[in-house]
């Protein structure tokens, strides 16, 4: 009889353990994916956001996401404002706010009396996101904050823990290497080591003296403007354009340029960004070639020295990282 009692009582604190340790996770709320990797420019997608209610019912919630604008930012043009039900909450009302998207900051709440989620893992939302053009490598992260998150009578759920999401941009910047051409006088700019490695090894006229990249560039379409590669048959030598229309428009004027590269040699900024180091683009009178300088000192320090150059664009040609 001893024994059996025994058994019962373990019984019963088991079981109490067991419901206890079940709602241990009230409150919990993570986004889903909390991993995206690969990640390009100008890509819509989606998270989902889940909670764990702790066997309770979610009467509201009231939430920000918050993000760093610069790579991230809302599609209100899908869903109520960049928002849409979850699978648990077919029959709430969701509004958002997206006022302060231009600072990372997206309000969102819901509210039902009926038919409440309920679970250790419901879906009370869909967001719907964008990244930037400008989001072309590295890394960046979704946050979440709590204002409420409350059962139908109004009364607070446990604070539990919150799980962002991590993104992770697939487009690392390749270094372009800048070789000097002894017999010509030129350079050719390569994209990445192996490129250059193969040039100099193919071509003796070729020497490589910086000892490090001239910049580094994205190699897709990152939402800038594309650099296309022209050679010249009389001087073979390249010349670098910016933009299809201004491509065309050197290929139509001078028979004496071919593109055979049948893509952007690389992709940069036109205009002046954070990061970023100004390209000059000089012209040498005597040859008729360019060459391209990083930054008004180096530029101004070339001008000083040998006159056969010339600046006349006025403006950078275009904006790289340098380092």
């Amino acid at each position: 009889m001893k024994k059996i009692i025994f058994i019962y009582i373990c019984l019963l604190f088991a079981l109490n353990f067991g419901i206890n340790n079940s709602y241990a996770s009230e409150g919990d709320v993570w986004l889903v994916p909390n991993n995206i990797s690969n990640m390009t420019p100008s890509k819509t997608f989606d998270v989902e956001l889940h909670a764990d209610t702790g066997g309770k019912n979610i009467g509201a919630f009231n939430m920000f996401l918050d993000f760093d604008s610069n790579h991230i930012t809302v599609d209100t043009s899908q869903g109520n404002d960049g928002i849409s039900v979850g699978g648990n909450t077919q029959n709430y009302m969701i509004l958002a706010n997206p006022n302060d998207l231009q600072n990372g900051h997206y309000r969102f709440a819901g509210i039902s009396a009926t038919s409440l989620a309920n679970g250790n893992d419901v879906t009370l939302a869909i967001i719907h996101l964008k990244s930037t053009q400008t989001f072309t490598a590295g890394e960046t992260d979704l946050h979440l904050r709590i204002n409420e998150l409350a059962d139908e009578l109004g009364n607070a759920l446990s604070a539990g823990s919150i799980t962002g999401t991590k993104i992770t941009s697939e487009n690392e910047l390749t270094p372009i290497y800048r070789l000097f051409n002894k017999r010509t006088g030129v350079h050719l700019y390569t994209r990445g080591e192996a490129d250059r490695d193969k040039i100099l090894a193919k071509w003796s006229d070729f020497e490589f003296t910086d000892n490090a990249p001239a910049f580094y560039a994205s190699l897709i379409d990152d939402g800038t403007t594309p650099i296309y590669r022209l050679f010249n048959k009389r001087t073979g030598v390249h010349l670098y354009t910016r933009g299809e229309a201004d491509r065309n428009k050197i290929l139509a004027k001078w028979s004496d340029f071919e593109f055979t590269d049948n893509a952007p040699a690389f992709y940069a900024s036109l205009v002046q960004k954070s990061g970023l180091t100004p390209i000059y683009r000089l012209f040498n009178k005597r040859t008729g070639v360019h060459l391209y300088t990083r930054g008004e000192a180096d530029r101004d320090k070339i001008l000083a020295k040998w006159s056969d150059f010339e600046f006349t664009d006025n403006a950078p040609a275009f904006w790289m990282k340098v380092e």
